[in-house]
């Protein structure tokens, strides 16, 4: 009958953590900060921040859906032409199709290197000191949720 205690207790331990697990949305530790954003208004605004923070390069690979986002949500766009006005760098690979060639040709003016993938999913974006990543893209509609990091590990991890 102990036993059966015991395990029912670690079984309801197990359970508890899960549940727990699911509720963590913000982890920070001195400054590695690793947060998951929903909604359009926060999950703009930390695009916007991310950008206003490159300081020499912006590397991304995102989806066919992505070139419309960026050059249709002015915040994106005009955060490319600051970052580039600043002397940053934007390197893009993105699933270039015949429905998106013309977005993707309008995109080269605001990007440094525009290259092709087949089947990339999502959008990832990294810079010298942050990532941020999404697998929800919608045709020319902004991003409904992030995920970003700043824990250095995981940015050089990114980088590679």
């Amino acid at each position: 009958m102990n036993s059966k205690m015991t395990n029912s207790k670690k079984i309801k331990s197990a359970k508890e953590e899960k549940s727990q697990a699911h509720k963590i949305t913000d982890y920070s530790h001195a400054q590695d900060t690793i947060e998951i954003i929903y909604g359009v208004k926060d999950a703009v605004a930390k695009g916007i921040r991310f950008m206003k923070n490159v300081e020499e390069k912006m590397d991304l690979c995102y989806d066919e859906n992505a070139p419309s986002i960026v050059l249709n949500v002015n915040e994106y766009k005009n955060g490319y032409i600051d970052i580039r006005k600043r002397g940053g760098k934007i390197r893009v690979i993105t699933e270039i199709t015949k429905d998106n060639i013309e977005y993707c040709k309008a995109l080269m003016s605001v990007v440094d290197e525009l290259r092709h993938l087949d089947n990339v999913q999502g959008g990832t974006a990294i810079s010298e000191t942050e990532y941020m990543t999404t697998n929800v893209l919608h045709e020319s509609k902004p991003l409904t949720q992030v995920v970003y990091s700043n824990v250095r590990d995981i940015v050089e991890q990114q980088q590679k």
